[in-house]
C-alpha cells in the first residue's frame, strides 16, 4: 500500500466519523450545532486529503513521536510540558462553562441591562431576579395631598414608559 492510498483510506476514515457525529447528533435531536460539527469533521477530511496537507500532519505527527522518543526530560521539559497540560485543561474548563452558561447574564439580565443603559442609570433600576423597574428618585416622590400639574406629568411620563414597552 503507498503512502497516498493510506492517506486516502484514512481521510474516509475519518470522513465516515463525522458523518456518524451528525446523524447521532441528528437522531437525539441535539441541536444543529452536533449536526454542523459532524459536516466540519466531513469538510475538513476532504479538504486536507484534496490540498495535499494530509502528508505534511503526517510528516508533523511522526516528526513529534521522534521528539518524544529522542528528548531527555529535564526540569525545563517538564515545565513545558505542565504548561500545556494546564492550557489543555483550561480549555476543556472553558468549554464546561461556556455549556453551562455559567458566569453569564440571563436573557433577562441582558435585557434590563440594556434598558438601564438606554435610559439612564439614574432612571432605572434592577431587581434580583434582573427584572427592569422604576427607581423612585426625590423628584418623582410627591408630597402628600399635592396634585394639579405634576400628578398629570408624572402620568403622562409613566404613560410614555408603558408605551415604551409596547403596554397599552
Amino acid at each position: 500500500m503507498t503512502p497516498d492510498q493510506f492517506m486516502l483510506l484514512l481521510c474516509i476514515g475519518i470522513a465516515f466519523v463525522g458523518v456518524l457525529w451528525a446523524l447521532i447528533a441528528w437522531r437525539r435531536r441535539a441541536g444543529y450545532g452536533g449536526i454542523v460539527h459532524g459536516v466540519a469533521i466531513v469538510l475538513a477530511a476532504v479538504g486536507l486529503y484534496l490540498s495535499g496537507l494530509l502528508p505534511l500532519l503526517w510528516s508533523g505527527a511522526k516528526a513529534v513521536v521522534e521528539w518524544i522518543r529522542s528528548v531527555v526530560p529535564d526540569t525545563t521539559i517538564w515545565t513545558g510540558v505542565s504548561f500545556l497540560g494546564a492550557a489543555l485543561l483550561a480549555w476543556v474548563i472553558g468549554i464546561f462553562l461556556k455549556s453551562r452558561n455559567i458566569g453569564r447574564a440571563t436573557p433577562e439580565q441582558r435585557a434590563a441591562a440594556k434598558a438601564a443603559r438606554r435610559d439612564g442609570a439614574d432612571d432605572r433600576a434592577v431587581t434580583k431576579d434582573g427584572a427592569a423597574r422604576p427607581a423612585v428618585t426625590p423628584r418623582q416622590q410627591a408630597p402628600a395631598g399635592s396634585g394639579g400639574a405634576d400628578d398629570l406629568d408624572d402620568m403622562a411620563e409613566i404613560e410614555a414608559i408603558l408605551k415604551g414597552r409596547g403596554i397599552e
